[in-house]
């Protein structure tokens, strides 16, 4: 029995994914799917939008795991995410590469003024 904690990969999150939905996962040769949503928006939104697919029994109307992606619209439409959660997956991917300890600290404190401090930060990455 995985828990939401478990998942850190995308093999992680299709046995999670498989538990949660209850649909069979795919075996495919290159990249699929998932893997392709996490590079664009990361394992946690992934997660979120299983959670989405979950909550709204998607589960009964998919093959398998694999076309939880797919629902990524409707879920931005029904407001499971908002601008402010991909710019805290984003601020703390940025945390994570920055070396510079006056940057990482800016990062952290950003608070209110959190774009303007990223947008700072990727412009300083250029």
């Amino acid at each position: 029995m995985l828990r939401e904690s478990d998942v850190v990969s995308t093999k992680s999150w299709q046995a999670w994914a498989r538990q949660e939905l209850g649909v069979p996962t795919i075996q495919r040769k290159g990249p699929t799917a998932a893997g392709v949503f996490i590079s664009d928006h990361g394992i946690e939104a992934l997660i979120r939008l299983t959670e989405y697919c979950k909550a709204h029994s998607i589960g009964r109307r998919i093959s398998h795991v694999d076309s939880v992606p797919l629902y990524y619209e409707k879920a931005v439409s029904a407001g499971w995410f908002s601008d402010d959660d991909d710019l805290r997956t984003q601020i703390d991917s940025a945390i994570y590469e920055e070396t510079d300890p006056e940057w990482v600290r800016r990062l952290m404190s950003s608070g209110g003024d959190a774009r303007t401090v990223y947008q700072e930060w990727l412009e300083h990455e250029v």
